[in-house]
């Protein structure tokens, strides 16, 4: 996989951490 898309996804899941919790998370992969 392509480094930035990882640093993308990774900022993308935190964003989704900070908001609704890792439920969000899971219900997104």
């Amino acid at each position: 996989m392509d480094s930035q898309l990882l640093a993308m996804a990774k900022e993308k899941l935190m964003e989704m951490v900070q908001h609704g919790g890792n439920v969000v998370v899971v219900n997104n992969l």
